[in-house]
């Protein structure tokens, strides 16, 4: 009808991957006249395909230096570690004896608390003895008062008991606070980012489990 198609290749080679696009363009006149305005769209069109391209790149870049780091930092680890089981032990004994109180009157008991990355571990970092989670399950029973838990948002590894697991995790590597508590004689549940504020108890958090009449008559009916 007049029209005329051109098509034009672009390349975008990183390393020993390329990326061929074709582009297929209808002008009015022939394929002659759309060729500038290919050739202008062109080198916008390669910045987001190398942006694209490279994240993926750029991730595991991170993640690696994350590693090299933190494997230059063992020695330091485990010197944080072995100081927070040492303030562990020696608050054990007064931190449950509160929790008891708490329990008594279906208050605000931390049931556990695990601070660690939550990317699957490489080989090397499931053999290394350097804990790869930090348990701050004393740490933050420590700081209840009248069955709430408040902190404001930072680093929970400056808290008596507690360390940094990953000191040079980046935000690839996603370090979350995993609590499961109780309060009011109910389990509650939550995950967060590692220096996130903290707010407990939240009706938000309780682990809703099927009432006990609802189970029976659901088996009863796949019978």
């Amino acid at each position: 009808h007049g029209g005329a198609m051109g098509q034009v290749r672009l390349l975008y080679r990183r390393g020993k991957h390329s990326i061929h696009i074709p582009i297929t363009v209808l002008a009015s006149g022939d394929a002659a006249a759309a060729y500038p305005l290919a050739m202008a769209l062109a080198p916008m069109t390669l910045y987001r395909l190398a942006v694209l391209a490279s994240r993926p790149l750029l991730r595991a870049s991170a993640v690696r230096q994350a590693r090299a780091k933190r494997q230059a930092a063992l020695a330091d680890i485990r010197a944080e570690a072995e100081r927070a089981r040492r303030e562990n032990d020696a608050m054990r004994r007064d931190v449950e004896r509160r929790a008891a109180q708490e329990d008594k009157v279906g208050g605000l008991v931390i049931r556990n608390a695990r601070l660690g990355v939550t990317r699957d571990l490489s080989p090397e970092e499931q053999a290394s003895d350097v804990p790869m989670f930090a348990d701050l399950t004393l740490a933050l029973q420590n700081c209840v008062r009248k069955s709430e838990l408040r902190m404001p948002a930072g680093s929970k590894a400056k808290l008596a008991g507690a360390f940094d697991p990953h000191p040079h995790a980046t935000a690839h590597d996603r370090v979350t606070l995993r609590i499961e508590y109780w309060f009011n004689k109910r389990r509650h549940e939550v995950e967060l980012p590692a220096d996130a504020e903290i707010d407990l108890p939240q009706e938000s958090h309780l682990v809703r489990t099927a009432p006990a009449a609802a189970t029976s008559q659901a088996k009863a009916g796949r019978a």
